[in-house]
């Protein structure tokens, strides 16, 4: 009984501790440097499971960290990913001296990234998408890598956002046919009209996320970083509410 409590303890005293540092969206380097030594202090101090802070423990908070900053892989390339490996096996030393290096590199890293993408995409969806060209697209993050260049990224993107496109085509076209099959007087637009509709659709669903994205403060990286060391104990050690993590999650990955 002792032990299913000792959890729940941890969660509210991180919680009390971030809560200050999170109401405010400004750097302050000197509240984020004792949270990262004193999250994970308090963690092990009180979770049933105490994890010793060394090179496993790190690898395990830098990949739940990579996950929470780009999911699906549509931000980063390998050279930066590389990049950021450097500290995978740091990451634990830098708990100790409370260094945010890592932190900041990723934070410079992850907003360059979204903004040259957000900067991209509205030039795939300004004119008509051809369909005429044969092409594939793996949306499956687990079943591939980090694109090798900026240049292979933005391929990447213009592939997804053309299936995005034709998948609403899709949906719009099966719904127009239903409807048809009901009524006589349904006017059937054609594919160019339906690709112009679809391509809209996606454009505002995609400019909505990048709006969310662009609403995410440093105050909220530092909180999924902190959120990765909690994790890293045990996937149910949060210091946040789960709707919270939800929806910032929801807002990178799309």
């Amino acid at each position: 009984m002792k032990l299913k409590r000792i959890i729940p303890i941890s969660v509210i005293i991180i919680t009390s501790l971030l809560l200050g540092a999170f109401l405010i969206n400004e750097k302050n380097e000197p509240r984020e440097k004792l949270i990262l030594n004193s999250s994970y202090e308090i963690l092990n101090s009180l979770h049933y499971s105490p994890q010793e802070l060394n090179d496993n423990f790190s690898q395990r908070v830098f990949d739940l960290y990579m996950k929470s900053l780009d999911y699906n892989k549509m931000y980063f390339t390998k050279d930066q990913i590389d990049i950021l490996s450097t500290y995978k096996n740091s990451i634990d030393d830098e708990i100790r001296s409370s260094s945010l290096d890592f932190f900041n590199l990723s934070i410079e890293l992850i907003d360059g990234k979204t903004k040259k993408i957000e900067d991209y995409y509205t030039k795939v969806l300004e004119k008509p998408i051809d369909y005429t060209i044969s092409e594939s697209i793996n949306i499956n993050s687990d079943k591939r890598d980090y694109c090798t260049s900026q240049t292979e990224l933005e391929d990447y993107w213009r592939k997804y956002l053309k299936y995005e496109v034709l998948s609403e085509m899709i949906t719009l076209e099966n719904e127009q046919n239903k409807k048809a099959e009901k009524s006589d007087t349904v006017t059937v637009k054609s594919e160019t009209e339906l690709e112009k509709i679809a391509r809209g659709t996606v454009l505002k669903r995609t400019e909505t996320r990048f709006k969310r994205i662009d609403k995410i403060s440093r105050s909220d990286r530092f909180s999924s970083f902190i959120n990765a060391i909690a994790g890293s104990f045990d996937p149910h050690t949060n210091y946040f509410p789960p709707t919270e993590e939800e929806d910032f999650n929801i807002s990178m990955s799309g």
